[in-house]
């Protein structure tokens, strides 16, 4: 379309530069023809500069219609002749603090950060995880740094949120078998057994004691019914002390005491021979061959070994008295087993058992 201008004599008059002129030409021409420099809605039109531009992009006309401007389409950028569009890294001068990446259609970029950190609210910084955490006591990072965990101190339990911390009854979950009771400074908490009972060594188990086991008793030890306590008791020849735990040795207007290390024989009753038990706290009397052990357990007395002897058919003692030799009458034959007699009785074997034998005396 061509403007015709109307105020004919004018020597400069207004241009009009919204109307495309058909080509550039007259529109280049008009301009020339009327020399105008400022817009008039009757004199003049203007051509499409964007029409023929060489952007190989985006084209622009600039405010005042007389010139344009070229840009490119993101993931581009304009070259230096100002026509030209290039592709570009958009990372390259991205403001990512930490990792950036395109995205798929290249037209963009998002970034990220590295583990223990995370992205800031702007979208391009990064912080460390527990620096901004809601932990209200400690926060710690997971092992692959993307996550953040809380945890309360002693003495407190983390909430439900799994941020704050509240006071804790440390002995509510706590693993004593027995007792439970917190420390005076309410961080922690100690577990106890009841009576009859020993705590583990893993301070939570409890088992049952034996008391006697590292009892004071110098004697013989046993527990009471309700296994809560001991009680100490001497061996025969033995009187338990006033203590409760030592036992004393009597003799003839002698005591004395025993002690764990003493020598149990040293000041024994035995009448014979003294021996200390294997775990050394007692001592055995034995007496010499020919003798038998008293009731008391101590005292020694002369011994019929032929009183009760197996023998079936004629005991003797040997010279020493320390054992028997067995023998059978006249006609019988000593077994192999040493006291059985075989063979029948001769007359003589008769008279022999007769005269052996005592007829009691009225």
């Amino acid at each position: 379309m061509r403007a015709v201008p109307i105020l004919g004599g004018l020597s400069r008059p207004s241009c009009y530069y919204s109307i495309l002129c058909p080509t550039q030409q007259e529109a280049d021409q008009f301009q020339k023809y009327f020399g105008c420099s400022t817009p008039h809605p009757s004199l003049a039109c203007h051509a499409d500069l964007c029409a023929s531009s060489p952007c190989e992009g985006n084209c622009s006309e600039t405010a005042d219609g007389k010139n344009f401007t070229c840009s490119c389409s993101p993931g581009q950028a304009l070259a230096a002749n100002g026509y030209s569009c290039i592709d570009v890294d958009l990372c390259a001068s991205s403001p990512c603090e930490g990792n950036c990446r395109e995205t798929a259609d290249s037209k963009n970029f998002t970034c990220s950060c590295s583990p223990g950190q995370a992205l800031a609210a702007d979208g391009f910084s990064c912080i460390d995880l527990c620096a901004s955490s809601p932990c209200e006591g400690n926060c710690s990072e997971t092992a692959d740094g993307k996550n953040l965990t809380c945890s309360c101190n002693p003495g407190q339990a983390l909430a439900a949120d799994g941020f704050s911390c509240i006071d804790a009854d440390l002995c509510a979950n706590s693993p004593c078998a027995g007792s439970c009771s917190e420390t005076e400074d309410g961080v922690n908490f100690i577990c106890t057994c009841s009576p009859g009972q020993t705590l583990a060594d893993d301070g939570f188990s409890c088992s049952d004691a034996d008391l006697c086991a590292n009892s004071s008793c110098e004697g013989n030890c046993s527990e009471t019914e309700d296994g809560t306590d001991i009680i100490c008791s001497c061996s025969p020849g033995q009187t338990l002390a006033d203590d409760g735990f030592s036992c004393t040795v009597s003799g003839e207007d002698q005591f004395y005491l025993v002690t764990a290390d003493a020598d149990l024989c040293a000041n024994s009753p035995c009448a014979g021979s003294c021996s200390e038990t294997e775990d050394g706290v007692n001592f055995i009397c034995t007496c010499s061959p020919g003798q038998t052990l008293a009731d008391d357990g101590f005292s020694c007395s002369d011994a019929d070994l032929c009183a009760n002897s197996s023998c079936e058919g004629n005991c003797s003692e040997t010279e020493d008295g320390t054992d028997i030799i067995c023998s059978c009458s006249p006609g019988q034959t000593l077994a192999d087993d040493g006291f059985s007699c075989t063979g029948e009785l001769t007359l003589d074997g008769i008279r022999t058992n007769m005269l052996n034998t005592q007829i009691p005396t009225g």
